[in-house]
């Protein structure tokens, strides 16, 4: 939902002269970094979606929002080396001159991000109704209903992400630069309130789940102490719920650190200048969060790891003894 440009050549235009058709060494080490992480990012949500295809017990309803999550943030990978070669000068000057190619550049952008997070809240309401529902789970929840649910996350996020081909700031020999392209109206007033209000919403679902596993901890707590030689088993039961509530927080604590710089800039970058330096590295932070999903909603499952195990001859068929929807 972010559209920071990527490039060091937000610089003034005589500086952009001086390297004509030339990268410099801390381009080339961005280019690297950003193809770096584009690998990191494409490599782990793939094998997110190939552990799913490969392994039936993992074709469960929450795994579908896995997939949906792990297949935006592929494509998200997907399209940074459409930013990382705006720090190639001939190529960022195709930009500056050509309107869609330029604009399109963000379109895709804030699709493949808003998806990435509407799947979040999507994720984190699927683990509310879990947690609050336990036994009506399975009549509330369904493929079909998941089906739709995904369906509609993408379609929102088509709609809010070709916003720019229909509203922007184009003027011939402008650049192809975020902030001059797009209009406050879309970034300050629209993308940051919807990005806020998911924060609000999965901060509150998560809240929830948080709250309801302290509660369920202390109940057993209270249960095993009235009786005798439950001490070995208060351990498991606390180590298990601790567990569970980490992963919760840990989910929307990534999610939030990645983010927030993003958005900070984008509010403060239309009141004062920005270092590109520093708009650099919040979008390479941005990025990392695609990744950072994969490893926190597949490398924390079990019967994940041993289906990437066996992806690469360590476990010949990965174990059917656990599901997501149990973490």
């Amino acid at each position: 939902m972010t559209s920071l440009n990527l490039s060091l050549v937000n610089q003034t235009p005589e500086a952009d002269d001086t390297n004509h058709g030339s990268v410099s060494t801390s381009q080339g080490l961005l280019i690297l970094v950003n193809l770096l992480v584009m690998v990191f990012i494409c490599v782990g949500n793939l094998f997110t979606i190939l552990a799913v295809w490969r392994t039936p017990s993992l074709r469960t309803v929450p795994n579908m929002y896995v997939v949906s999550l792990a297949v935006a943030d592929f494509l998200t990978g997907a399209i940074i080396p459409y930013y990382a070669l705006t720090l190639y000068p001939p190529f960022q000057e195709e930009l500056d001159k050509k309107k869609y190619l330029c604009l399109f550049r963000y379109v895709w952008f804030h699709v493949f991000v808003a998806k990435s997070i509407s799947s979040m809240v999507a994720i984190s309401f699927d683990r509310f109704l879990f947690i609050k529902y336990p036994l009506h789970y399975g009549s509330m929840t369904s493929p079909t209903k998941a089906g739709s649910v995904i369906a509609a996350t993408w379609i929102i996020s088509l709609l809010l992400g070709f916003v720019p081909l229909f509203h922007n700031n184009w003027e011939d020999g402008k650049g192809c630069y975020s902030f001059k392209i797009l209009t406050t109206e879309y970034r300050v007033y629209g993308l940051c309130p919807a990005f806020f209000f998911c924060c609000f919403l999965t901060a509150g679902f998560y809240g929830y789940i948080v709250r309801k596993a302290i509660r369920h901890q202390r109940r057993k707590r209270e249960r095993c102490m009235s009786q005798a030689g439950m001490s070995a088993n208060i351990v498991r039961s606390t180590t298990s719920d601790w567990k569970s509530v980490k992963v919760f927080m840990l989910v929307f604590g990534v999610f939030f650190v990645c983010w927030v710089p993003n958005f900070t800039i984008l509010l403060v970058g239309y009141i004062w200048t920005i270092s590109p330096v520093v708009i650099n590295f919040t979008v390479i932070v941005g990025f990392l969060n695609s990744g950072m999903n994969f490893i926190i909603y597949a490398c924390q499952n079990r019967q994940f790891r041993r289906a990437f195990k066996s992806f690469v001859g360590l476990q010949r068929r990965p174990s059917v003894t656990t599901s997501l929807s149990t973490q």
